[in-house]
């Protein structure tokens, strides 16, 4: 992911006041699910009305985009990583556990190793910034015809943000969002993602699929992933995107070493040798300060 895009992405977030995400900027699995998370812990003692909702909603854009300013100003990326790596492990979600999941199967791992580091190698975004306790949630005060032309209003704030270009190069989409983009509030993910539906569902009622294809693009379109999905499901939707992933790392692992065997003399010999002792080295903070004076050349 070239910074330009980053810095162009999170201007245009600033500028029309959207939620951002979370994750690797630089990975190449992209998950949209279907909301901001409202916390559970408030629910205790009340139910929030709209107000509540859309000041909650606000306040997680602000905090979402002030903490990509600066973590971006002060190249902390590789340190959030680290920290939220560690709050996963300390607070488990049911929603990240199986994105863990999915991520495990795509890098060859046993989908049920324990691991918190899905982040690592995805971002994460939403497909509505409505900050809700639960997708079927409704305040009081309004009936669920007004409540849906809020619902739809957030998503339709956010589809020209799935057109920039941060979010066209993801080469693995999965929209775990369920019937949000395709029946309650329409998205043509054809044309706004540039791919095609193969035609049909795949897998079973509850525990389905959609599958779109692009030019060494992939997008899944699947139900929501938070609870009641089973293992079955998410290793046929890993299995579906591991080519991809590999073939795109396998063409990452190429250039990086073409360029370093170029370069022997003036710092590639290193980093070849340490591409050919660990693949995993193109996670290293090394590699991506690497291929950032690669860009600088170029």
């Amino acid at each position: 992911m070239k910074n330009a895009d980053l810095q162009k992405v999170l201007e245009f977030c600033e500028n029309e006041k959207l939620y951002f995400g979370e994750g690797n900027p630089n990975a190449k699995i992209l998950f949209i699910g279907q909301e901001i998370g409202y916390g559970l812990e408030k629910l205790k003692y009340k139910q929030p009305n709209f107000a509540e909702i859309k000041e909650k909603s606000e306040k997680e854009i602000n905090q979402n985009l002030r903490f990509w300013q600066e973590r971006c100003q002060s190249n902390y990326v590789e340190q959030y990583l680290q920290d939220i790596e560690r709050l996963f492990r300390e607070k488990p979600n049911r929603t990240w556990e199986n994105y863990q999941k999915i991520v495990n199967v795509i890098l060859g791992r046993d989908i049920n190793e324990k691991q918190h580091d899905f982040l690592n190698y995805s971002f994460i975004t939403e497909y509505s910034q409505l900050s809700l306790p639960k997708s079927q949630y409704r305040p009081k005060e309004m009936d669920k015809k007004e409540f849906d032309k809020k619902k739809k209003e957030s998503i339709n704030e956010r589809k020209a943000l799935f057109s920039q270009e941060f979010f066209q190069n993801f080469p693995i989409i999965i929209m775990a969002c369920g019937h949000y983009p395709t029946k309650l509030f329409p998205m043509d993910i054809e044309t706004v993602f540039g791919v095609k539906w193969c035609g049909e569902s795949k897998g079973k009622i509850g525990n389905y699929y959609n599958l779109h294809q692009g030019e060494n693009k992939i997008l899944i379109h699947t139900r929501q992933v938070s609870m009641g999905v089973t293992n079955e499901l998410l290793f046929e939707i890993a299995e579906l995107c591991k080519p991809i992933y590999d073939k795109h790392i396998e063409c990452e692992m190429a250039k990086i070493l073409n360029a370093a065997e170029k370069r022997w003399n003036n710092g590639g010999k290193e980093i070849y040798e340490a591409m050919q002792n660990n693949p995993d080295f193109i996670h290293s903070p090394e590699y991506k300060k690497y291929m950032e004076n690669l860009e600088k050349e170029n």
